[in-house]
């Protein structure tokens, strides 16, 4: 009887050994198949980053090419600003000047009047 008890208590020990392995493999599948999908899930935010991160420097540098290009148009303009007030400076002395010089004929042409007369 006792030979049988413990063959009993053995047999539930293995059962229950079993059981739990089982259970413990239904776990570890599960683990297994939910780290898959992690990583799978890794792996594409991983590709979306990376596309991101090469699409933000097509932008940062299409930002800089951009600004490169204003920054040459304003040079050119303040160029174009600069010729142009130097242009005008040198009309306004001219026009100084010819005033001046008419100025300088009216008296003179005044003086010769007065002689004549």
């Amino acid at each position: 009887k006792q030979w049988y008890q413990r063959r009993v208590r053995v047999l539930n020990g293995v059962s229950l050994l079993q059981q739990e392995l089982e259970l413990e493999r239904s776990l570890n599948l599960g683990l297994a198949s939910k780290f898959e999908e992690l990583k799978e899930q890794y792996d594409s935010d991983n590709e979306v980053t990376t596309e991101l991160r090469k699409r933000i420097v097509q932008l940062e540098n299409q930002l800089l090419e951009g600004l490169s290009e204003s920054n040459k148009k304003r040079e050119g303009e303040e160029a174009v600003m600069t010729r142009l007030r130097k242009m005008l400076e040198k009309s306004e002395t001219a026009r100084h000047q010819s005033e001046y010089s008419l100025l300088v004929e009216q008296k003179r042409c005044r003086e010769l009047k007065d002689e004549l007369l």
